[in-house]
């Protein structure tokens, strides 16, 4: 299992998602997947041409 750090530019990113009152659960829950590693659900995955 890996060690998430938040930065400060997170926390910023976060709170400015608060503030347009987006959820906030998605992010954190992709963070903890990729701390996990376990694989992404399709519809978080990148542009399957993109890597």
């Amino acid at each position: 299992m890996r060690e998430i750090v938040y930065t400060g530019q997170y926390k910023r990113d976060l709170k400015r998602a608060r503030k347009r009152q987006m959820p906030e659960d998605d992010p954190n829950e992709v963070i903890r997947l990729l701390a996990e590693n376990q694989p992404l659900p399709l519809e978080r995955r990148g542009h399957g041409t993109f890597w």
